[in-house]
């Protein structure tokens, strides 16, 4: 019985291998959902720098399409903007009425990011980056209040972004290990295709084949 045009429009939504053949179509159609969904929740709570949610959304899905991969990167993400805002607050909380001690400040903010740049080498590889580049979006400018806002804004549409990436991942998800059974399949059985196209050509050279045929030809 052939599958119907609805079956059909719905299989990639409810069938595994469907979502392996589709797979390329699937992603694109997610991470447009995915920025549409992070530019209506910015018009319709008007917040501050919503650009940063639709910027994480294309971060974590633009180049990932399996859940494995989009889970680490939201998570690293949000380790990242996290540790970041907390490492900022501190500084500007040491800040406060520094006086003449403010040069040690800053020396203590370059001593800082060189210690997480040299961790994300060694481990923390995208939370460290993202931990450094979240605390300085909060203590690079002398009007600390100020920056200081809009740091937290920024972090807070991260992690809107990251909870937006994750929940289209859920309603269209593409897990890698099914997409690795069925292009492990896919291979085997274009191997065992060409296998078998190999053999029959072997088989037509050899002698005994050669002679059979002549024999069916004449024994008309």
């Amino acid at each position: 019985m052939k599958p119907t045009i609805w079956q059909r429009f719905t299989a990639p939504l409810v069938e595994p291998y469907a979502r392996y053949q589709h797979a390329d179509i699937l992603h694109a159609i997610r991470l447009g959902i995915a920025v549409l969904a992070a530019l209506l929740l910015n018009s319709f709570f008007h917040i501050p720098y919503g650009e940063w949610a639709t910027i994480t959304v294309f971060v974590i899905l633009g180049l990932l399409q399996y859940q494995g991969a989009i889970y680490t990167k939201a998570k690293e993400r949000i380790l990242g903007t996290l540790l970041g805002v907390i490492v900022g607050l501190g500084f500007l909380w040491l800040s406060q009425d520094i006086g003449n001690w403010l040069w040690l400040y800053y020396l203590l903010i370059g001593i800082i990011s060189g210690i997480i740049g040299y961790i994300a080498i060694r481990q923390l590889g995208y939370i460290g980056l993202l931990t450094g580049i979240t605390m300085l979006m909060i203590v690079s400018s002398p009007d600390h209040n100020n920056v200081a806002t809009d740091g937290l804004y920024r972090a807070f549409n991260i992690l809107i972004g990251a909870g937006v990436a994750v929940a289209v991942t859920l309603v269209l998800p593409l897990k890698s290990t099914l997409m690795w059974r069925f292009l492990l399949a896919s291979n085997l059985e274009a191997c065992s295709k060409l296998y078998a196209g190999v053999s029959e050509h072997i088989e037509a050279d050899t002698p005994e084949y050669k002679a059979s045929e002549n024999e069916k030809g004449t024994s008309f």
